[in-house]
């Protein structure tokens, strides 16, 4: 839902820790809150990354990052410098990579808004895990010289991305782990069909 009209990063910086949102193009709208299953995924990702990862640039889950005055939004996973590690929420000019993992609710926002609202504001890197597929991929972008991400790879393999350094993710891994949960949460269906019912969907994060 969406709260207000054109509201600035100052004016929700009172806003109750509680309140799970992001501000995207001056609009407050309210997130669902997640899953299990979205968050583990989430950490699978920034655990791929910190096994390779430099000590001066630190991986996290969940941040909220200050695009510019107008937005906000809550990222999934990061890569940023380690002089934000204290900050909150974090300045973009210290994020090296952003990482979306999509759900049946902000699937079409993580591929058409946050993708662009990353790219102009000059986010080298982004990836996004397409966690609602038959089966989980990952689609790696990269930043071009007219601010436009261009795709570099696309794959649901075990596959090793470039940048921001090599970092092998195991797609068919995390598919079979998705299937698990879905499995163990739903014994007497033997899982959730992946062609499971929107408003089922909606209830997966």
């Amino acid at each position: 839902m969406t709260v207000g009209s054109r509201l600035t990063v100052d004016d929700v910086a009172e806003f109750s820790e509680e309140l799970r949102f992001e501000l995207l193009d001056g609009k407050v709208f309210r997130r669902p809150s997640p899953l299990p299953f979205h968050q583990i995924q989430c950490v699978d990702v920034v655990d791929a990354l910190r096994r390779n990862a430099p000590e001066e640039y630190p991986a996290a889950y969940g941040m909220a990052v200050e695009l510019d005055r107008y937005n906000m939004p809550f990222i999934d996973a990061v890569v940023i410098r380690a002089r934000s590690a204290l900050r909150a929420p974090v300045p973009v000019g210290d994020v090296l990579l952003a990482v979306e993992v999509t759900s049946s609710w902000s699937e079409a926002i993580d591929r058409g808004p946050k993708k662009w609202l990353y790219a102009r504001a000059g986010i080298p890197a982004y990836w996004l895990v397409d966690s609602v597929a038959e089966r989980i991929s990952i689609t790696q972008f990269v930043l071009g010289a007219d601010r436009r991400y261009r795709r570099r790879l696309h794959s649901a393999e075990r596959v090793t991305l470039d940048a921001p350094w090599p970092t092998v993710i195991d797609l068919p891994a995390m598919t079979r782990e998705r299937e698990a949960l879905r499995a163990a949460a739903w014994p007497s269906r033997g899982g959730v069909p992946i062609t499971m019912e929107r408003d089922e969907r909606d209830n997966m994060a």
